[in-house]
């Protein structure tokens, strides 16, 4: 018993002196040394000290008195320092402050017991800390405008999506609520295969509007997409080329294939750093197409890792070759830099369209379920291809988790989408870029795009 007491004491004034050593560590070499600040080493690791002892007595007498009359007795002290250093005009942040509290309740935590929580929470602690300088950086590079955009997108993902109903609608469910909301009465879809006259009432009573689900990936894609945002904005043109091309594949492959494109016509001398950052970025859309395929259907990833795993190795085969060139010719990639301009993908107008497009995806293809015609599937998949790549993804995915298709048709409507879009992008770098970049581009594109037809056809053999 005693030895846990003493290892809880010396872990509370060893969490709290690495605390003080954080604090007492400059943040940049302009750092002011006759700055007055709350406590140095020691100070802390008193105070965790303190803390500790203090839930011992109260332990032991089995009250909770001492603990509170020692968060009080700091607090106290904390708050004499910060009057005294803020009438000096010596230092008026209250940071050290509340990490000095902060650093009472570890004690605490590591008397009652709580070891591992009390060091997890401690790193936490010493990191925000630490990175000051980094997040002020951060903080001068948004704008109020993304701030705003950040702010309303925050209250559709965190308030509006968990009111939204998680059920499938039909037209007719939409207008009778829409109207006085009474119930409608069900229909029966098998009569949709009786004739053509049936089609347009099996229609109107199909459901495949479901606000919870269609909103959630707009969320989940916004999330993914901004993430890339942030980066470009942490990193900028600094992490050069090949960075810019990484972060726009998370951003917009298509908006970063168009930005290299343009690029490849003002620096025609330097054509091979544009070409590997466009097929870097686009190699970030499998990925992405993987990730989304095993969120919403995990049981997919047998059937479509394979295809998508050849046509990405095509990319990486060029993107070798084509560094390897860049190397040759004197042209160092990492020394280029691009700076790319994103809009905030947290943004109601661009979601609202997104959703939108998700939407009609989900009714064509719950209107081609009609008609048991999978090749509709794949005419769907090379339309949805020319604008976006997610949404018919998803649509496939959610479809093959529910038993509405077949696995074999929903990965092949998700590469044939894949395919689709890498022709658009390939084929606008062949129409307006420079004239190596763009054969180099859509080179590669229709080269994944065979290889991955004969590697599809070969496994719908055996499938």
């Amino acid at each position: 018993m005693e030895q846990t007491v003493f290892f809880g004491l010396f872990l509370a004034g060893l969490l709290g002196g690495l605390i003080g050593i954080e604090r007492e560590t400059p943040h940049s070499k302009t750092t002011e040394n006759h700055v007055v600040r709350f406590g140095w080493i020691r100070s802390y690791a008193l105070i965790g000290l303190f803390g500790a002892l203090c839930t011992w007595i109260d332990l032991l007498q089995d009250t909770n008195i001492w603990m509170i009359l020692g968060w009080v007795l700091s607090g106290i002290f904390v708050a004499i320092s910060y009057v005294y250093a803020s009438f000096r005009k010596d230092y008026i942040g209250i940071t050290s402050e509340y990490a000095a509290l902060l650093v009472y309740l570890v004690g605490v935590i590591v008397m009652l017991g709580h070891w591992k929580v009390a060091i997890v929470f401690t790193v936490f602690l010493m990191m925000i800390l630490a990175l000051k300088e980094h997040l002020q950086r951060w903080r001068e590079k948004i704008s109020r405008a993304e701030l705003g955009n950040t702010i309303k997108f925050a209250v559709i993902a965190f308030v509006i999506l968990p009111i939204l109903p998680s059920a499938k609608f039909s037209f007719a469910e939409i207008m009778a609520f829409l109207s006085n909301g009474a119930p409608v009465a069900e229909f029966a879809m098998n009569q949709c295969r009786t004739g053509v006259s049936a089609f347009f009432e099996c229609i109107w009573y199909m459901k495949f509007f479901n606000p919870y689900s269609i909103w959630f990936f707009v969320v989940i894609m916004a999330a993914v997409e901004y993430a890339g945002y942030v980066l470009s904005k942490i990193i900028g043109s600094k992490g050069g080329i090949l960075a810019s091309g990484a972060i726009g594949g998370l951003v917009s492959s298509t908006a970063t294939t168009a930005a290299m494109t343009k690029k490849s016509t003002e620096d025609i001398h330097n054509r091979y750093p544009y070409i590997l950052a466009t097929l870097l970025a686009n190699s970030i859309m499998f990925i992405r197409v993987i990730v989304i395929t095993a969120f919403f259907a995990p049981f997919l990833l047998g059937t479509i890792l394979i295809p998508a795993i050849v046509m990405l190795a095509v990319f990486l085969i060029s993107i070798w070759y084509f560094l390897h060139r860049s190397h040759k010719e004197g042209i160092q990639a990492k020394k280029i830099r691009v700076e790319q301009e994103f809009d905030s993908p947290f943004q109601i107008g661009p979601a609202l369209k997104f959703a939108i497009f998700i939407l009609f995806i989900k009714f064509i293809s719950g209107a081609i379920q009609l008609f048991e015609i999978k090749s509709l599937y794949y005419l769907l998949a090379v339309v949805s291809g020319f604008a976006d790549v997610d949404a018919i993804t998803q649509d496939m995915a959610t479809k093959a988790h529910e038993g509405m298709i077949i696995p074999f048709v929903a990965t092949t409507s998700i590469l044939i989408a894949v395919m689709s879009n890498n022709i658009v992008k390939g084929s606008i770098a062949w129409r307006f870029g420079e004239r190596e970049f763009g054969r180099s581009v859509l080179g590669t594109f229709v080269l994944s795009m065979i290889l991955g037809i004969i590697t599809i056809v070969f496994m719908g053999m055996f499938l």
